[in-house]
């Protein structure tokens, strides 16, 4: 039974027959105008929900209420046809190649991002020669900087600092709190709360005066990136520091100086990049990894979490440890640690 605490009803309804075409999948079994209004887990899915299933156990948590919407795989879909009368399945059932992605394209559609409302705040504060884009919302107690640049339809938050001639692209979004400055932003990037752009970096002098080393280049995010919050992005000394285009970031992730990310990288919560590492693309790095400065790192490879990369790494890897050596590796690192513990434990236990 679906249970009102998880319906958040969304404002633009879709039918089952939007469904497929969205997530370009192949309706197996139910009616193409089932309606869809919220998205929800599969335990609580009720009527009118839509939610997905990677596996066949994950399937049979659902409760099986009439007009709900699944995405499934074919696996699924497989072992329904053969195990059970799906003519009685009382559900829309969607088959696609990956659902958690396709479901993903749905929530796009079912909760879009907020849209600009157009509305300048009278208690922001726009220097007079800076460049505001069609259709801006800014919040009040922003403050835009000389000459910056923010393109259309770009909502600039409460409480948000745009330095002196930074640019942002159109459709960004940048949250409370936020403090950008010696930036470019591209397209449809994301700043969420309290995270800082463009700052000095950590250079420091090593002759044990500790001086702080001026940095005059900049920091450069492409078009379609999400920051997360609490994030630091450091400018870049001489040249600039650099992440590419669909680049996400969690919580809490620093990138230093002259650090270049390329294309498609994820990095989770908590991971810090030193200064001038260079990453290829479409890597993924996952919770509080840690990579040291001028290593460079090839493209598509896995870190497992806690990882700590203290060398160049090739491409195509996956990898965990500190050092982080190739993931077969380590599980026999942690293997042999183990049985060193218990030997350790038997031998005290008997003196």
């Amino acid at each position: 039974m679906s249970d009102d605490r998880h319906i958040v009803l969304s404002a633009f309804p879709l039918t089952v027959a939007d469904a497929v075409l969205l997530t370009m999948g192949e309706l197996s079994c139910g009616e193409m105008t089932t309606p869809i209004t919220h998205a929800t887990m599969l335990e609580y899915a009720g009527k009118g929900a839509v939610c997905f299933a990677e596996d066949m156990k994950a399937f049979e948590r659902l409760n099986q209420t009439k007009d709900v919407t699944c995405l499934i795989t074919q696996d699924i879909w497989h072992h329904l046809s053969e195990e059970t009368n799906y003519d009685d399945v009382s559900i829309a059932l969607i088959i696609v190649d990956r659902p958690k992605d396709r479901f993903a394209s749905l929530m796009s559609r079912l909760y879009p991002p907020s849209a600009s409302t157009g509305k300048i705040d009278t208690m922001a504060s726009i220097a007079a020669d800076a460049t505001i884009g069609h259709n801006v919302q800014i919040d009040a107690f922003a403050r835009i900087g000389s000459k910056a640049v923010i393109g259309d339809n770009t909502i600039i938050a409460s409480n948000t600092v745009i330095g002196d001639n930074v640019i942002i692209g159109r459709d960004c979004w940048i949250m409370p709190g936020v403090h950008i400055e010696h930036a470019t932003l591209g397209d449809q990037v994301q700043i969420s709360s309290g995270s800082v752009i463009g700052h000095i970096g950590f250079g420091v002098t090593g002759d044990g005066k500790n001086q702080l080393i001026s940095h005059i280049g900049k920091v450069i995010i492409g078009d379609h990136c999400y920051i997360g919050a609490l994030n630091s992005i450091d400018r870049g000394m001489l040249g600039d520091t650099v992440i590419g285009n669909h680049v996400m970031t969690d919580s809490q992730c620093h990138i230093a100086h002259n650090v270049q990310i390329g294309n498609g990288c994820i990095i989770c919560a908590k991971s810090g990049i030193a200064g001038s590492v260079t990453i290829g693309e479409r890597n993924i790095f996952g919770p509080d990894v840690g990579v040291a400065s001028h290593v460079t790192i090839g493209s598509g490879n896995l870190f497992a979490s806690r990882s700590g990369i203290t060398k160049d790494v090739s491409s195509g890897n996956v990898m965990g440890g500190f050092p982080a050596v190739p993931i077969a590796d380590y599980r026999v690192q942690v293997a042999a640690v183990r049985r060193l513990a218990r030997n350790l434990k038997s031998r005290a236990g008997k003196e």
